[in-house]
Parts: C-alpha cells; sequence; structure tokens
C-alpha cells in the first residue's frame, strides 16, 4: 500500500470496481520525479475490454446531449467542458478497439488517429471542434461531435 494518502483512499475503492484487473501509478509519481504539485496519474487495466468499449460509448453519446441541453444557455464554456470529455471518450475507444493502455489522455487524440482501427480524419475533426468551439458555432459543434459519435458507432460494429 501506498504511503501516499489519497492513493491510500482510493485504490480499495478501484480494486473494489467490477472487471478491474490491476491499477498503476503513472507519471511523475511512477516515475520518482513529482513535486508537491503533481497530479496523480492512474491506469486501470479491465479484464473484459467490451465492457470498457460499451461505457466510454455511452459517455460519448451523454457528454454530447449534455451539452446540447447547454447551448439554450450560451454555456460555452459547458459545452466546451462536455467536448472534451467526448473526445477523451472518443479516445478511450479507439484505444481499448486497438488493443492499447490509455494511461493519459495527454496526446491521445492524435495517437488514435494514428491507430490501425480509428475514426477517418480524427485528427482534423478535433481540430475543427475547438475551432467552432473558439467561435461559438455550438450547433455546428454538436453536429460535428454527433458524426464522429455515429462513425465510432460503425468502427464498433465491424471490430
Amino acid at each position: 500500500m501506498s504511503d501516499d494518502p489519497l492513493l491510500a483512499r482510493i485504490i480499495p475503492v478501484l480494486a473494489a470496481v467490477p472487471g478491474v484487473a490491476a491499477i498503476v501509478l503513472g507519471g511523475s509519481r511512477a516515475r520518482g520525479t513529482a513535486h508537491d504539485a503533481s497530479d496523480t496519474d492512474i491506469g486501470l487495466y479491465y479484464r473484459d475490454g467490451a465492457a470498457l468499449v460499451r461505457r466510454f460509448q455511452w459517455e460519448v453519446l451523454f457528454s454530447i446531449e449534455n451539452a446540447e441541453l447547454a447551448v439554450p444557455r450560451g454555456d460555452s464554456t459547458h459545452i466546451a467542458g462536455c467536448a472534451y470529455r467526448a473526445l477523451a471518450c472518443i479516445a478511450q475507444v479507439l484505444f481499448a478497439l486497438n488493443g492499447a493502455y490509455l494511461i493519459n489522455e495527454k496526446g491521445a487524440l492524435a495517437q488514435a488517429a494514428n491507430f490501425p482501427v480509428t475514426v477517418r480524419d480524427l485528427a482534423g475533426r478535433a481540430t475543427e471542434v475547438w475551432r467552432q468551439i473558439g467561435a461559438a458555432e455550438h450547433a455546428a459543434t454538436l453536429q460535428m461531435l454527433r458524426v464522429l459519435e455515429s462513425d465510432l458507432q460503425k468502427i464498433c460494429r465491424v471490430s
């Protein structure tokens, strides 16, 4: 068990999650180069990759639908947060479909865009999502995310 109080609290909770096969520490804490302001990177390995894919596919759509609720309010920050989550979940699905482990979301979409099984022009379309958010083109942003989600669904049916 870790001397880190956060890890001491969450490791038993994560270990009890059905399907979790292993918990790994990543990033600067695993390398021994962490400082007081370092975050904690934790990777979970699952026994059932199909369950992981289903869970993150669901969350892609959930994130898009939550963003759609914020459009009438013009809540760009909430829409951006939901878009980030949707794109991060797309990366999780693609990592799982390609038998790779996503330990850190930094750079994950760029890596997922180069997998053998991926969404067509993922990197370019993700860049367009962020351009649209910056221009407050909320409807176009959500339409682009819905198309990405649909393309991901098609890949999952084939894989």
